[in-house]
């Protein structure tokens, strides 16, 4: 088996905003998700990806158990500042 894979299988973003109430920084973590995942790093900065500080929030509260966290970071990573 292969956790890898699955690893990278959760579902899609239904918008339900229970992330965008719970982040302590009013940023907008269901966007800086989707665009992260869709490979828009760059426009994260829009939505003030470097604001974030990964406190994980977003990702406990998500009903679609979206990895919202690790795609800010990936796009953290690889966003130029």
């Amino acid at each position: 088996k292969d956790e890898y894979a699955s690893a990278e299988k959760f579902g899609p973003c239904i918008r339900c905003g229970r992330c965008i109430d719970a982040c302590p920084m009013g940023l907008m973590p269901s966007m800086l998700s989707i665009l992260s995942e869709k490979g828009f790093y760059e426009d994260t900065k829009e939505y003030n990806v470097f604001d974030c500080f990964e406190c994980g929030t977003c990702t406990y509260v998500c009903p679609s158990k979206r990895p919202i966290v690790q795609l800010i970071r990936l796009a953290k990573m690889l966003v130029k500042r």
